[in-house]
């Protein structure tokens, strides 16, 4: 399947995959607050891509994980936990509980941290209030691509992502999937 090619320009304008780069080999350990079709499938795209993926940690633990069990990661019992031992946190829970979400992050102290939600119904200012006073860093980012399997969609993220040409830690473009 490949990716249109109004959403890869679309794309190009608005992701840079380079924030979860901090300079050549070190990559920023990513958390997942939220395990369901969209935290799986980014945080396996993301371990299969090579980028460290700290865990999960979701309202419902089984769910954090089975997630963490399917990326080869850690399932979190504490928010305050995942916060401190991630650098980039994504938060993949429905959109009417990013704020919710948002708010309870910033009483685990987020200062340096970038949040990132995957709705594509709010932008990060919506998202994430006053979050600059907070010493931390918000973005939207959405993966414009139906995530309809917990377990198989990760595979197909790769074409829509594409587009972006950026280099993943295992040196492949765009995806690590590509031939």
């Amino acid at each position: 399947m490949k990716c249109p090619r109004y959403i890869r320009e679309k794309m190009e304008s608005r992701i840079t995959w380079d924030v979860f780069l901090r300079k050549s080999g070190d990559t920023m350990k990513i958390g997942f607050i939220g395990a369901g079709k969209v935290g799986f499938s980014l945080g396996k795209f993301f371990t299969a891509g090579g980028i460290t993926v700290t865990g999960y940690f979701s309202r419902h633990r089984e769910s954090a994980v089975e997630a963490a069990a399917f990326t080869n990661t850690k399932s979190y019992e504490s928010l305050a936990t995942i916060v401190k031992e991630s650098d980039a946190l994504f938060l993949t829970v429905p959109d009417g509980e990013i704020t919710s979400v948002y708010e309870k992050l910033r009483t685990c102290g987020i200062s340096g941290k970038q949040i990132c939600h995957t709705s594509g119904a709010l932008s990060a200012g919506e998202a994430f209030p006053r979050i600059q006073e907070y010493g931390a860093y918000g973005y939207s980012i959405h993966p414009l691509f139906p995530v309809s399997s917990k377990k198989k969609s990760w595979q197909e993220l790769g074409d829509a992502l594409k587009a972006t040409g950026r280099i993943f830690p295992n040196g492949k473009t765009g995806s690590p999937f590509w031939t």
